[in-house]
């Protein structure tokens, strides 16, 4: 059997982000921090995030509704930290900024998270999708900043955003 990537393109920008919490190497659940808010690569609720109750905890990944072209009106924000897997060999784990962070303690580590809306995805590299209109997709953006300030508390211009296309290995495994 062998692994998939799903291939998003995303209408938002990068982001400062912080790793707040690594529970040990190559493993789940890593907590980072934007501006305050806590989001983690697990979906699982392990008792180290239940003890983080001045944190508010969401999960870290591409939120898609639907396949292929999105509508961007029904998406709703994905906040994915943006690095590699730290384990190899077929088992993708904890998620890195970079790659010196593989081995040894994550905490304090600076690297980028990428928010925003997804518009299109697919799960093939020979292939093609169509997006929605760019002109449909940049009618959300006083919607995806609205929704930007109140989940990450940052203030966000329009021209800050734009496409970014992301190959997400980890949460396409099939």
């Amino acid at each position: 059997m062998g692994t998939q990537g799903e291939i998003y393109i995303v209408y938002g920008l990068e982001v400062e982000a912080t790793v707040l919490y690594a529970r040990g190497e190559d493993r789940n659940p890593v907590v980072y921090g934007i501006n305050g808010r806590a989001f983690t690569d697990d979906e699982d609720k392990l008792p180290v995030l239940e003890r983080l109750t001045h944190l508010q905890v969401s999960y870290a990944g591409i939120q898609s509704s639907g396949y292929g072209a999105l509508d961007p009106a029904e998406q709703t924000l994905s906040v994915r930290p943006l690095g590699h897997s730290g384990e190899f060999g077929g088992g993708m784990a904890a998620r890195h900024f970079i790659r010196d962070c593989d081995r040894g303690d994550q905490t304090g580590k600076k690297g980028k998270a990428l928010v925003g809306y997804a518009v299109c995805n697919a799960s093939y590299v020979n292939g093609s999708e169509a997006c929605a209109p760019i002109k449909q997709i940049q009618e959300e953006a006083p919607r995806l900043i609205a929704d930007i300030k109140e989940t990450l508390g940052l203030d966000v211009e329009e021209s800050q955003l734009g496409l970014h296309l992301v190959f997400d290995w980890l949460q396409g495994m099939g």
